[in-house]
């Protein structure tokens, strides 16, 4: 008996070390270009529920960041996508509310600094609903271009105001 309750044991502790030895999912990365980014969940067959998605991606330099996310379903209102009213979000900063029912659209324009940046989408769905984001992204100024443009400004307005007035002579002959 103690021998079976023995073997019992280690069974259920070598299951319990194979499940806690699963590595938890990696949050997906989102693919970037220079001028555009996607992400969502558009396989249709995650299933029912709630669901909390995270995407990062990384900007080299500091971009305009304007996003829209969507959501679709194949058959609605069954299959609808629902976001939380605060769900959508790019470094905590809310998308707004753009449009609710089929589809529901959120939207966010925003200045990103270099570096690391997340999205986080909560909602729920039916089966066969699902969301795709888009996002364009647009160059921002560097300080040396301000600092180059301000000086031009101000070159160009010391040469006018340097300028030597023309006085108007007049001859008589």
């Amino acid at each position: 008996m103690y021998k079976t309750t023995l073997k019992a044991a280690a069974f259920a502790s070598a299951i319990g070390l194979g499940f806690a030895a699963v590595p938890a999912a990696a949050a997906p990365v989102i693919s970037c270009s220079t001028t555009s980014c996607t992400f969502g969940n558009s396989d249709p067959t995650v299933g029912t529920g709630t669901f909390f998605d995270t995407y990062t991606f990384v900007l080299p330099y500091a971009r305009t960041f304007v996003g829209q996310i969507f959501s679709n379903a194949v058959n609605f209102p069954v299959d609808n996508v629902n976001f939380l009213s605060n769900g959508v979000r790019l470094d905590n900063i809310k998308f707004t509310n753009t449009s609710v029912g089929n589809p529901e659209i959120r939207d966010i324009t925003t200045v990103l600094a270099a570096g690391t940046h997340t999205i986080t989408v909560r909602g729920s769905s039916g089966p066969d609903g699902f969301y795709t984001g888009t996002a364009s992204l647009g160059g921002v100024p560097e300080p040396m271009t301000w600092a180059m443009m301000f000086l031009g400004f101000g070159l160009v307005g010391a040469g006018l105001r340097r300028r030597s007035k023309q006085i108007a002579r007049v001859a008589y002959a």
